[in-house]
C-alpha cells in the first residue's frame, strides 16, 4: 500500500504574524505548508514546486493577490494544471468579492480568520 504525502498549502501573505499563525494552524491539522511574502514569489514557488491550495492575501508589495492569481491562470493555460486559489482579506464589499473571482480566486476568507471557516474551506478545495 503507497503511503500518501500530506498535502502542501503555499501561504502567499505579507504580515510575518499572520504567515506563522496560518502556518502553524495548518501543520497542525497534517498539511506541509510553503510560505511566501508576495505574489511574485508565489508565482514563482508555483512553477518549482507541487502546490496542492494557494491561501492568497489580497493586499502584498511588490505584486498584489489579484495580479498574482490572474498571472496563476494565464499560466495554468500552458500547463494544464488549475490550483485552487483562496483568498486572505480584510475586506469583505461586494465589490472586492467580485474582484477576487474576477481576478481567477476560488474562494475568500475574511481576516481576522476564523480557524474553522479556513480549514473547512481548504478541505472543500483539495485534491482527493
Amino acid at each position: 500500500m503507497e503511503v500518501q504525502k500530506p498535502k502542501t498549502i503555499l501561504v502567499a501573505e505579507d504580515d510575518c504574524l499572520n504567515q506563522r499563525y496560518i502556518k502553524n494552524l495548518l501543520e497542525s491539522n497534517g498539511w506541509q505548508v510553503e510560505s511566501v511574502f508576495n505574489g511574485s514569489q508565489a508565482i514563482e514557488r508555483l512553477s518549482t514546486h507541487k502546490i496542492d491550495v494557494v491561501l492568497m492575501d489580497g493586499r502584498m508589495p511588490k505584486m498584489d493577490g489579484f495580479e498574482a492569481a490572474t498571472q496563476i491562470r494565464e499560466n495554468e493555460k500552458n500547463t494544464g494544471n488549475r490550483v485552487p486559489i483562496i483568498a486572505l482579506t480584510g475586506y469583505a464589499y461586494e465589490e472586492d468579492k467580485e474582484k477576487f473571482f474576477k481576478s481567477g480566486m476560488d474562494d475568500y476568507v475574511i481576516k481576522p480568520i476564523d480557524e474553522n471557516v479556513l480549514l473547512n474551506l481548504i478541505k472543500k478545495h483539495l485534491p482527493d
